[in-house]
């Protein structure tokens, strides 16, 4: 069989899969490698600024077959590795050490916070990770990625190209605004926001343009979800030993152009047909 090099969004990888349900994993929370303080609306229906982006984490060096048993062919110990959140009624400290059992997303998004379509949201989140991970790169981006799943995971995709529109609905489960800020931090948080609703506009054009495609790109995207009673839960986006990529079967790298480009190229095909055919009658 032939095997093609498949990778998510520009530099991103498809996860191989390791089963690493029901484990335990505890890490040091350290910092946020790329964030931007946004307002976001909390569980209690509080507004806060808060640092929004993607979180950088070091595992446990201790080895502990009962505490800190995840696969360390994902995760070394001692190594680090990169989280979003999935919990706003929780909270952790910079500096804090938690013990977290993994979980799918699907199951871990099937709470009350949550109460339907927890797996359609997961696959969509799923999506959002090939699309859009990859440029992860930069305070805007991380904080946008960081925003577009939260905005997934409660209130769903919004229809297409009412993104932004959802994002700043202050009568849905979540929503994030910039009222109050100014200057170079209002400036983050505005673009934020709109790259925010493109990522999320994106996984719906691919779900409109291809549901097949979507739920191909769905499959192959491998998320742990950790969770805590006491800490906010985080999805992790799985790995072997930080390989970059895993070959695929050609016929699944034949859906790339579709799945990087939001559907779009998918249209473009279907417009240029439909001039073809005018044209020829």
């Amino acid at each position: 069989m032939r095997f093609r090099w498949l990778y998510l969004s520009t530099a991103v990888l498809v996860a191989v899969t390791i089963p690493t349900y029901a484990a335990t994993i505890t890490a040091t929370f350290n910092t946020f490698d790329y964030s931007v303080n946004v307002n976001v609306k909390e569980p209690a229906g509080l507004t806060l600024n808060q640092s929004t982006g993607r979180f950088d984490w070091t595992r446990s060096a201790t080895v502990d077959a009962v505490n800190n048993n995840y696969s360390t062919a994902v995760i070394g110990y001692g190594a680090s590795f990169k989280t979003f959140c999935i919990d706003l009624a929780q909270g952790i400290g910079f500096g804090g050490t938690y013990t977290y059992v993994t979980d799918t997303l699907d199951h871990v998004l099937d709470g009350p916070s949550t109460p339907f379509l927890a797996g359609a949201k997961a696959n969509a989140i799923r999506v959002l990770y090939a699309q859009s991970y990859g440029n992860v790169t930069n305070n805007v981006n991380g904080a946008a990625f960081q925003l577009a799943v939260w905005e997934i995971m409660k209130d769903g995709l919004s229809p297409a190209g009412g993104a932004a529109a959802a994002l700043a609905d202050t009568s849905s489960v979540f929503y994030a605004n910039t009222t109050g800020m100014s200057g170079a931090a209002l400036a983050d948080a505005s673009s934020a926001l709109a790259q925010a609703a493109s990522y999320i506009s994106n996984v719906r054009n691919l779900l409109n343009a291809n549901p097949s495609a979507y739920a191909m790109v769905a499959s192959l995207v491998n998320l742990d979800a950790f969770k805590s009673d006491s800490a906010q839960d985080q999805v992790f986006l799985v790995v072997n030993n930080n390989t970059p990529m895993v070959p695929l079967p050609g016929s699944i790298a034949a859906v790339l152009p579709v799945m990087m480009l939001g559907g779009k190229a998918l249209k473009t095909k279907r417009r240029r047909q439909q001039a073809e055919d005018s044209a020829v009658a």
